[in-house]
């Protein structure tokens, strides 16, 4: 369900992000609705949208864009990578954070003032 409407949305925003796809974009949409495929910084843009939540990528070991910019007034952890849905002003509060720690996967980051994940 959640990948049916990523993909929905990169398809809605094809305009601003098909230039940034390699190879055919249709073909891209096929090859990202299958449930084994996975996701990068196209999907994590997506469903900052989806979700209407910020997303942000922290790396496991200092470095980040630019430096990285740093773990948040206030906070500890790893620097903030990237994010996506940034300024958004109707977004919900409280964003989601993802850790990667290089090659291709993310894991989800969970404070223990969080609780357990509704998904």
């Amino acid at each position: 369900e959640l990948r049916s409407a990523c993909v929905a949305e990169l398809e809605a925003r094809r305009a601003g992000g098909e230039g940034f796809i390699e190879g055919g974009f249709e073909r891209y949409l096929l090859k990202m609705s299958r449930s084994f495929t996975w996701g990068g910084e196209p999907e994590l843009f997506a469903l900052s949208h989806v979700l209407q939540r910020q997303i942000w990528v922290r790396l496991a070991s200092g470095g980040g864009k630019d430096g990285g910019v740093g773990a948040g007034e206030g906070q500890s952890g790893p620097l903030v990578f990237s994010k996506y849905g940034e300024g958004k002003r109707n977004y919900a509060s409280g964003e989601i954070n993802l850790l990667y720690s290089g090659g291709v996967h993310y894991d989800l980051l969970i404070s223990p003032e969080q609780g357990e994940v509704e998904v």
